[in-house]
């Protein structure tokens, strides 16, 4: 199960490591051990999104109502965004838990402020995962791109959302019809 959840590089170099000897109870071995650490703990990785990754999520990611309306494929501005590595530049990246792709996250700098586009693998929400997903890449911002704050958008229906953003540091700055938009002050070393 771990093994079918891996993103294929990282299944491709688990393979190489298992099969690298002919000894069948090594093997089996290295098999076993890496179940249990990937059991053991969750370890997040951010890496940049590749073009398998960026294909898959907008092409197979189906959010169920009412969150459908984060479906990648439903936006054609944004499914274009996804699917183009020029469009992506290198402002997307993937958020890695346990070697299985969790999410992406986006960055768009302007000054000190990074606003950031995200999106959790439909099958892993509403199950607790918000708050280290998040703070993954959270994490990830402030040690790569040290901003004064980070701004984000929350639909106004998603209520679980805006009730972890608002756990999380941010405040509302701005109410629309359809969305809040929110920042999180932050103080870099």
């Amino acid at each position: 199960m771990i093994f079918k959840d891996m993103i294929p590089s990282y299944q491709l170099g688990y393979a190489d490591y298992v099969y690298q000897t002919d000894n069948y109870a090594t093997q089996n071995r290295r098999i076993k051990n890496l179940a249990k650490n990937f059991r053991r703990m969750d370890y997040f990785y951010i890496m940049p999104l590749p073009q398998d990754l960026a294909l898959d999520i907008a092409n197979q990611w189906r959010y169920q109502p009412p969150l459908d309306t984060y479906t990648i494929s439903a936006n054609p501005d944004t499914y274009a965004e996804m699917i183009s590595p020029e469009a992506r530049g290198d402002r997307f990246f993937a958020v890695i838990r346990n070697a299985a792709l969790m999410g992406y996250f986006c960055i768009d700098q302007d000054g000190e402020t990074v606003d950031i586009r995200l999106g959790m693998k439909p099958s892993l929400t509403g199950q607790g995962n918000g708050r280290a997903f998040y703070q993954t890449i959270e994490d990830y911002i402030v040690e790569h791109v040290q901003p004064a704050s980070i701004k984000l958008t929350v639909a106004t229906f998603h209520q679980a959302a805006q009730t972890l953003f608002h756990a999380l540091g941010f405040t509302e700055r701005e109410q629309q019809a359809e969305y809040i938009k929110m920042e999180k002050k932050l103080v870099c070393d």
